[in-house]
Order: C-alpha cells, then structure tokens, then sequence
C-alpha cells in the first residue's frame, strides 16, 4: 500500500534524511525533498547560558521515550553532581515512574509537571541547562527543535534523525548505546553553553522555522502547478 501510494506522487516530502533514504529504497527513481512542517518559536527570546542546573524531558511517559532510564540516569548523576529534573508529558508508565522516584528517593529533586502549555513548554526549555530525549527510535523531534532554539544541550539517543541535528561533543551530546546518561551529561558539562547555544539557533532559524519550511513546500506546489499547466496548454 505504501509503494503504491508513494508511486502515484509528483514529489515527495520527507522530515529527515533518514525518512528520505527508506522513501527511495521503497519507491527508486521518486522525487523526495526534505522539509518539515516547522517549529512555532520566538527567536528574538535572549538566550542566558549560565543556567541552573536543571534537565528537562518532556516525551510522552511510554516505553519508547525509555523514562525510566532519564530517572536512572539523573539518579546516579547526583552522587557527582547537583540537578534538578522536570518531567513534563504523561502516559502508561507515569505511575510506575513515580514509584520508581519515590523508591529511589529522587522524587524531591523531580518537578511533574504533567502536559503543559505552550507558554509553559517554552518557560521550561529557557530555565533549563538540559534537553533530554532519548527514545528507541524517532524522526525529526519537534520538541527537539524547540529545545535547541531555546537554549538547552540536547542529550539524545544515537538515532540517524537526532545525528542530523546534533554533532556529538559540538552542539549537543549524542549518547553512546553504552555510555551512561550520567556519563552524556557529564560531557554535556564540559560543552561551552553559549557557544552551543548560539550554533544551535543559527542552525534552527536556517532549517526548522515555519518560514523557512514554508517557502520548501511553496516552490514544490509552484511546479506542481507550473507543470499541470504547461500539461494544459
């Protein structure tokens, strides 16, 4: 079903290069363009990169997003370090989550913050030294878009999609599959906060805003419809 609908596009839009190379694999010779639908963001904010040492997470509380593993994580790293962690999202595992935070006597140092506003999701990125999201697998990740345009170190999963935003040790830290999340974050510390802040807003406002993704979708329809009149004449 997929190649047959794949196989009747003009051009074909993709979210990542990852999605781009399954795309051609299931349909050669198609015309795939990557471009997703941008984020909503305000790039006029002030970025402050002397930041508390908080880590934020706001994916959904399922075992993809491996949660459980982030309250591991930030578990071990306050032998070494001092942190606070705000959960955001809710889900299946959320009260096996908080048991989880409760046993280990974490739960104190943990702000749920359930699903929150846009205002909010916004508030927390720019308190917020950390982003983490580590799910098993994903495409481009919307909150990992907003996260680098508010300033945050991104701490990901080594997936293709987050490698097409983040270099390890440049502009985030790329989690090693086995490298500790305490470990990630005590790299994340050593990157220089501003400059990884100011990389990561160039690299959005060039390719995730919904202006400059508009204009991707514009020129696509203006040769749809250029060609279907030319076809007409």
């Amino acid at each position: 079903m997929v190649r047959q609908g794949l196989s009747k596009a003009d051009i074909i839009t993709a979210d990542s290069y990852q999605m781009k190379k399954v795309i051609e694999t299931l349909c050669p010779g198609s015309e795939v363009v990557v471009a997703n639908f941008g984020v909503a963001i305000d790039l006029s904010i002030p970025l402050v990169a002397i930041r508390e040492q908080i880590y934020y997470s706001n994916r959904m509380h399922e075992p993809l997003y491996r949660i459980q593993d982030i309250l591991k994580g930030f578990k071990d790293s306050l032998s070494t370090m001092d942190g606070h962690l705000i959960l955001a999202g809710k889900g299946g595992e959320t009260e096996h989550l908080r048991a989880y935070s409760l046993e280990h006597k974490i739960d104190d140092r943990i702000s749920w913050v359930g699903f929150v506003t846009k205002t909010q999701n916004m508030n927390h990125y720019l308190a917020s030294k950390f982003f983490i999201s580590i799910p098993k697998s994903d495409g481009t990740s919307i909150s990992l878009l907003e996260a680098m345009a508010y300033g945050c170190i991104p701490i990901l999963s080594d997936i293709p999609s987050n490698k097409e935003w983040v270099e390890d040790g440049v502009n985030g830290i790329i989690k090693g599959n086995d490298e500790s999340i305490s470990e990630a974050l005590k790299r994340g510390m050593a990157l220089n906060a501003e400059t990884v802040q100011q990389s990561n807003r160039e690299i959005i406002k060039k390719r995730a805003t919904k202006e400059a993704n508009a204009s991707l979708f514009k020129e696509i329809y203006d040769r749809i419809f250029a060609s279907e009149l030319h076809a007409k004449r």
